[in-house]
């Protein structure tokens, strides 16, 4: 839903849990509020805008009023690892380090992948973020495929096996 409203050149500007719902009809979850929406043209996002977002989930930069797509990546990583750890973004970064401990917080098991594709959304430079959604989704896609190369691979060996 995220790589499909940035395709549009819009920054939804306020994703957080609230704000993402299953739809009932086909059990989807569906992006909701766009409210603090803002259509991205290369003006806007060269000029400094409205600070608008929900606290604990605004990345760096949208704090300043200089919102960008990377900006949504973030609050969706925020998201997750609130969404994770059961706790408030604000006690899942360490700001006398300036790091984030999510980890420390987790209900259940991550995989490293996916804690790895975790840190790079929730990382403060934007330099340093991923820079689309396309780039997050074939990362999921690779490694999950690589994982059931693997998962076949020892299937079949266990089979030859027994």
């Amino acid at each position: 839903m995220l790589e499909f409203i940035h395709s549009k050149q819009v920054i939804h500007r306020d994703i957080k849990p609230e704000n993402i719902i299953r739809r009932k009809k086909d059990n989807q979850l569906v992006l909701v509020d766009f409210g603090a929406a803002k259509y991205a043209t290369m003006s806007a996002l060269e000029r400094t805008g409205t600070i608008i977002g929900s606290g604990c989930y605004v990345a760096p930069e949208q704090s300043v009023g200089k919102a960008t797509f990377a900006s949504d990546i973030y609050s969706l990583g925020v998201t997750c690892i609130h969404l994770l750890t059961g706790v408030e973004p604000f006690n899942l970064c360490d700001v006398t380090e300036g790091e984030w401990v999510w980890r420390d917080y987790l209900l259940s098991l991550v995989r490293d992948e996916v804690g790895k594709i975790l840190d790079k959304m929730i990382v403060g430079a934007t330099k340093k973020r991923f820079k689309n959604v396309g780039e997050i989704l074939w990362l999921i896609q690779s490694t999950s495929k690589v994982k059931k190369r693997f998962i076949s691979s020892s299937q079949i060996f266990q089979g030859s096996t027994a």
